[in-house]
């Protein structure tokens, strides 16, 4: 048998996590991940989306609160390895106390200058 890995969230950012819906976990990725990745994801959001040139104000109510793209990593190979990527599976898992989580999609929200206020949901 192989041996466990070692924790990735404390007992007190679970805690604040079923106490408040959300939690910040230091260092989780690397700063040089958090550049690639940032990098990646909003490159492929600027392909995604080049081809929509409509104006903010001939967008849907909806798509005035934020630009939304999924399933990222299907398009773009440089988008995969964080949709996958093991130390995010791994504290998600943990946050909601399972063995393992799947992905449902990965999902890119980006806030346009000047766009509506994103409405109240959980």
């Amino acid at each position: 048998m192989g041996t466990a890995k070692p924790r990735l969230v404390t007992p007190e950012q679970a805690d604040s996590f079923r106490r408040d819906g959300f939690v910040v976990i230091p260092d989780l990725l690397s700063p040089e991940e958090l550049v690639t990745f940032g990098t990646a994801v909003s490159n492929a959001v600027v392909q995604r989306k080049r081809e929509d040139r409509r104006r903010l104000e001939h967008k849907s109510r909806y798509e005035q609160s934020f630009i939304q793209c999924q399933n990222l990593w299907e398009d773009f190979p440089e988008v995969k390895p964080l949709t996958f990527h093991p130390r995010l599976g791994q504290a998600a898992a943990e946050l909601l106390g399972g063995p393992a989580v799947r992905i449902w999609h990965d999902q890119a929200l980006f806030k346009e200058p000047g766009g509506r206020e994103t409405d109240l949901h959980q």
